[in-house]
C-alpha cells in the first residue's frame, strides 16, 4: 500500500520530536547544579562576562521566565493535540507561581511521554525498507503487491541517507532483480525509476549499477541496458533513459561500462524502436547531449562513450539527423529548448552533416520566427525565456558558418 504524507516523513518527524523533547527537558522545576566545568581550558571570569555582553536576547533563567517557556511550548501544540491536555493557559497565568509552575511540569511530563510513546510506535527506518524487501522476495507476492512496494521504495529512496542504509541491508540485488526481462513491464518501469532515484547525483551510490548480484544475477546497468532492447512500451523506455540519465552522469566509472556494452547502440536502437514515443526521443536526445557535453569538458570516459557520433560508417551520422529532426519537431518551449542544447553538444561532432542537412538554415528560419512572434506554447510572462532561447538560435547557426 502507498505510504501515506504523514508515514512518509514519519522517520525525519519523529527524530524532529525526540530533539524538541530533549532540548525542552531543561525546563524543569528542579533547579541544577550551579557548578560549570569548562573543558579543555577554564576561562576567566572578565572573559565570560565579555562573551555574555555578546549575547543580544540572554535567556532568563528564573522561574517564572521557565513556566513562561514552558506555557508557550505547550500553547504551541497543535489545537487537536491539546485537547486531552486540560490545558488552560488563561486561568494557569492568573495562579501563583509555584502552584502555576507545579501544574505546568505535570502537563509537561505527560507530554514528554506522549512523545515517547509516539516515536517507539513510528516505523523505523529499516523496518519500512526491509517490509519491502520482503514483499519483493516473496515469490507468491501479486503484481500488485510488487509494484505497491516498488513505488514505495522509488518515496523511500528519494532520501540519500535511506538509499545509503537501503544497499547497506542488501536490498539493491534485490531491487535488480525485479528489472529482469521475465517480470512484467508494469513492475520492471518502477524499479527503474526507484534504482535512478536512488543513485542520482551521488557518485558513491552510482557505483552501485555495477555490482553483479547474487546466483550470476548480472548487474543493474547490464539489466537497464537489456530492458532498453526488450522494452515495447514508451513508460518503460522512459524510466529507462531516466535511471541510465541518472547512474551516467558525471561518473567515468558508468560511463566506460556503458561504452564497453555498447551503450550508444543500444540508446540508437532504443530510439528508433516501433512505438518510441517523442517524450522518449526528447530524452534519449537530451542524454546523449549530456554526455557529448562531459566530453567535451575533457571527460575521457565520456568520449568513449560516445565514441561512434558523427562518424558515417556507424549509427553516428545518424545522431546527427536525429538533431535536427528533433528541431523540426519541437512544437513546445521546454522541446526547443532541448533540441538547441543538442545543437550546441553535437555541433562539433555533427558539422558536416548539419551542412548536408541544412541545420543553419533551419536555425535561422527558427530564430526569424521567434523574433515576429512567439512560438506555439509561449505565455507573455516568457518573454525573457522567448528572448534567450531566439539568442540560442541565433547563437548556434553562426557556430555552424
Amino acid at each position: 500500500m502507498r505510504l501515506s504524507a504523514h508515514r512518509r516523513y514519519g522517520v525525519g518527524i519523529a527524530l524532529w520530536l525526540m530533539v524538541l523533547m530533549i532540548a525542552m527537558s531543561s525546563v524543569s522545576m528542579e533547579s541544577t547544579d550551579d557548578t560549570i566545568m569548562w573543558s579543555p581550558f577554564d576561562l576567566s571570569t572578565e572573559a565570560l562576562a565579555s562573551i555574555a555582553d555578546l549575547d543580544d536576547h540572554p535567556i532568563e533563567d528564573n522561574d517564572a521566565a521557565r513556566a513562561d517557556r514552558m506555557l508557550a511550548a505547550l500553547e504551541s501544540i497543535p489545537e487537536g493535540e491539546r485537547q486531552g491536555m486540560d490545558l488552560d493557559a488563561e486561568a494557569l497565568r492568573s495562579k501563583p507561581l509555584a502552584e502555576r509552575l507545579a501544574e505546568l511540569q505535570g502537563l509537561w511530563e505527560v507530554r514528554q511521554q506522549e512523545l515517547r510513546e509516539a516515536y517507539d510506535a513510528m516505523p523505523k527506518v529499516n523496518e519500512l525498507l526491509m517490509e519491502r524487501i520482503d514483499i519483493l522476495n516473496n515469490a507468491d507476492a501479486t503484481d500488485g503487491a510488487l509494484t505497491g512496494a516498488l513505488t514505495d521504495l522509488e518515496d523511500l529512496l528519494s532520501d540519500i541517507d535511506m538509499a545509503r542504509d537501503f544497499h547497506t541491508i542488501g536490498g539493491f540485488p534485490t531491487l535488480a532483480s525485479m528489472l529482469r526481462c521475465s517480470r512484467p513491464e508494469g513492475v520492471r518501469e518502477l524499479a527503474a525509476w526507484a534504482v535512478g532515484t536512488a543513485v542520482k547525483n551521488e557518485p558513491e551510490h552510482q557505483l552501485w549499477v555495477l555490482e553483479d548480484g547474487p546466483d550470476s544475477q548480472p548487474s543493474v546497468l547490464a539489466l537497464l541496458l537489456e530492458n532498453a532492447m526488450a522494452a515495447t512500451t514508451p513508460t518503460l523506455r522512459s524510466k529507462v533513459v531516466y535511471a541510465l540519465s541518472a547512474c551516467l552522469t558525471n561518473n567515468g566509472d558508468v560511463q566506460l561500462q556503458f561504452g564497453s556494452r555498447m551503450g550508444e547502440a543500444v540508446l540508437s536502437a532504443m530510439y528508433d524502436a516501433d512505438g518510441s514515443d517523442r517524450r522518449v526521443r526528447i530524452k534519449t536526445l537530451t542524454l546523449m547531449s549530456d554526455l557529448l557535453q562531459e566530453a567535451a569538458r575533457g571527460s575521457p570516459a565520456a568520449v568513449l562513450a560516445t565514441m561512434p557520433v558523427g562518424s558515417t560508417a556507424s549509427s553516428g551520422g545518424a545522431w546527427c539527423r536525429r538533431v535536427d529532426e528533433a528541431l523540426q519537431h519541437a512544437h513546445s518551449p521546454a522541446a526547443l529548448e532541448k533540441a538547441i542544447e543538442a545543437v550546441q553538444s553535437f555541433t562539433p561532432s555533427c558539422r558536416d552533416q548539419f551542412a548536408q542537412l541544412d541545420t543553419k538554415r533551419r536555425l535561422e528560419g527558427l530564430a526569424q520566427q521567434c523574433r515576429t512572434s512567439p512560438p506555439e506554447g509561449f505565455e507573455v510572462a516568457e518573454e525573457e525565456y522567448h528572448k534567450e532561447l531566439t539568442q540560442k538560435l541565433e547563437e548556434c547557426a553562426v557556430a555552424l558558418r
